[in-house]
């Protein structure tokens, strides 16, 4: 299966599966999922004056930066790197291109999420939309592109040994969490690159069109140069199918087979 054909395929169960949740939504998504997002939402809307920061100049629009990068890197890492289907989708045989655009556009999605939230307080106090927008817009794009890359390179020495550097060092004596260092720093880029791309385009007066499609320009390219990356360190997050075992194994019945679950 070639890499848009495995994308589009995972991306349309992802749709099937959204769309069978929001008919009948489980407890776990109504409380883990949907109640933090409604109460996060109605939060925004009736604090919103008071809480939205003034993108008229670069200063709150790195402020506004700040916000959309620290989530979209805080999402980062279990979108590209843990998910729960990996090793069955490698099973699969899909390739590592088509699940990176995948993971990829789950976490665009995110980052849009995410915007769109922190649009709210703008929404409220009846101030236009346009130029927040152009601000977050490029913050969240900068911020994704910027995820995927770093990640993506941060993940390539876990797990390989060697000397760890200062920054790791100062982790602490948990050898596990030196060991993890880089994914530890890993969401500081998109956090950094969301507050560089929402000041580039807040610095501009007005809505300046060219200066957020620069910024996304910028974030696409960031996005392209983290799938090499991720091919060389996803085996070490996403084992085979057939490396899983049953723990504890498996009862078995008087035929011999299986008789409960346990992977």
């Amino acid at each position: 299966m070639g890499v848009s054909g495995g994308a589009g395929l995972l991306l349309r169960l992802d749709l099937a599966r959204v769309r069978g949740e929001l008919r009948r939504p489980r407890a776990g998504t109504l409380a883990g999922v949907l109640l933090p997002v409604a109460v996060l939402a109605a939060g925004l809307l009736v604090a919103g004056p008071r809480l939205r920061p003034h993108v008229d100049g670069a200063d709150g629009a790195v402020l506004l930066g700040l916000w959309v990068g620290g989530a979209v890197g805080f999402l980062a890492h279990p979108l590209l790197l843990r998910p729960a289907d990996d090793g069955f989708l490698r099973r699969l045989g899909i390739a590592f291109g088509a699940l990176y655009a995948h993971r990829a556009a789950r976490l665009l999605a995110a980052s849009l999420g995410v915007l769109l939230l922190l649009m709210l307080p703008f929404a409220s106090g009846g101030a236009g939309l346009a130029r927040p927008l152009a601000v977050g817009g490029a913050a969240a794009l900068a911020a994704w592109g910027a995820g995927l890359l770093f990640l993506a390179r941060a993940a390539l020495p876990v797990g390989r040994g060697g000397r760890p550097g200062l920054s790791a060092l100062i982790m602490g004596p948990d050898g596990a969490l030196v060991r993890a260092a880089p994914l530890v720093y890993a969401p500081l880029y998109p956090l950094v690159a969301g507050a560089a791309g929402a000041g580039y385009v807040g610095a501009a007066p007005g809505v300046a069109p060219l200066r957020p499609l620069g910024v996304a320009a910028v974030g696409a390219a960031l996005a392209a140069l983290g799938e090499r990356r991720f091919a060389r360190a996803l085996p070490r997050f996403a084992p085979r199918a057939s490396e899983m075992a049953f723990e504890p194994p498996p009862a078995k019945g008087a035929a011999g087979m299986a008789a409960d679950r346990g992977l």
